[in-house]
């Protein structure tokens, strides 16, 4: 696994918030009361990709953990347009 830590830490990297928004009003209104993110950046991109194409798409969270919850207010806040 050691090889792999450069891309594992890249991918945590990816999940903070930028500093001028991590801890903000904003970011807290939607959930993200720490200084990361629960969806990666990618993740939004694709589904803005699949909309400009005007591709039909289902989107299915699971979850290991506790966190559904926090996952959905996110991607909730996104497709409403709060997401900081």
């Amino acid at each position: 696994g050691e090889a792999l830590r450069p891309y594992f830490q890249k991918f945590l990297d990816s999940l903070e918030l930028p500093p001028g928004v991590a801890f903000t009003p904003e970011a807290q209104a939607v959930g993200l009361s720490g200084s990361g993110a629960f969806i990666i950046p990618a993740f939004f991109e694709m589904m803005l990709e699949l909309q400009r194409i005007g591709r039909s798409f289902s989107i299915v969270f699971r979850t290991y953990g506790e966190d559904l919850e926090d996952v959905c207010r996110e991607y909730n806040a996104f497709c409403e347009g709060r997401h900081p």
